[in-house]
């Protein structure tokens, strides 16, 4: 928590905010346990117009601040949102997994005077749906539209991409090595965070380490490159870390 100039959290928000109208983008990095508000640091990136990274083992902050620095001081897309327009006639629900405080109501997603994220150079950002399909439904899931603002012309840049029923995998274990890393991680975090969902569906960390472990030895990137391997090999070693830690205590005693 800050505790000189300007402490309180609204104050900071506002001359964040500011600068960011200025060209001046805020990266903000955790550190540590006890006191370590991570709510707090994810709002200043936001504001900012940067972005928020945890810092846990020596790896994490050599990546960061070395093989990752080029693309935190180098933004290639300001602006930049992403919007799914599903079809009914073949998309009977969805469930977007994450991203509650990054919203943008539809009405304004062509605006471009709304504050959005700033993507660096080699960034990538992952947006992962649960859709349920209509049975026997035929025909394109929907549209991605992405928009962004050239930095260096300041020019509005679109782009649409139809997805089409045939994009997608047969069985879980047919689909990209990403796209399956992605949906481990977010089934990990749900069932941490205690998501009834994950309750109800038995999702158990035996599960996921199971998912995780042909990862590990194929590689979890585009084509299975080291990086991928890189982070499925993390991801083991959290699920291994809140298996052997056991689940938390009942708060009623039970």
């Amino acid at each position: 928590m800050a505790n000189v100039g300007t402490p309180d959290a609204g104050g900071l928000s506002q001359l964040i905010a500011s600068a960011s109208g200025n060209g001046i983008h805020l990266v903000t990095v955790g550190y540590g346990m006890g006191n370590y508000n991570d709510a707090l640091m994810e709002q200043l990136a936001d504001r900012g117009d940067g972005f928020y990274s945890y810092v846990d083992t020596y790896a994490e902050a050599e990546r960061l601040f070395t093989t990752g620095l080029t693309s935190t001081l180098t933004v290639v897309a300001e602006d930049a949102k992403a919007q799914v327009t599903f079809d009914r006639k073949t998309v009977a629900s969805y469930r977007l997994l994450g991203y509650e405080n990054r919203a943008i109501d539809d009405d304004r997603f062509e605006d471009g005077t709304v504050d959005a994220g700033e993507l660096g150079a080699g960034h990538t950002v992952t947006a992962l749906y649960e859709v349920r399909l209509v049975e026997g439904a035929d025909g394109a899931l929907g549209t991605v539209t992405l928009r962004h603002t050239s930095p260096g012309s300041g020019e509005a840049v679109r782009q649409d991409v139809v997805i089409e029923r045939r994009d997608l995998a047969s069985r879980f274990d047919a689909a990209a090595p990403g796209l399956r890393l992605a949906a481990t991680v977010a089934a990990f975090a749900e069932l941490m965070a205690g998501h009834p969902l994950a309750e109800q569906r038995g999702v158990t960390l035996a599960a996921l380490a199971a998912l995780t472990e042909p990862l590990v030895a194929d590689g979890a990137g585009r084509g299975g490159d080291d990086a991928g391997r890189a982070d499925a090999a993390e991801l083991a070693r959290l699920i291994a870390l809140a298996a052997r830690a056991g689940p938390p205590p009942d708060p009623a005693g039970e």
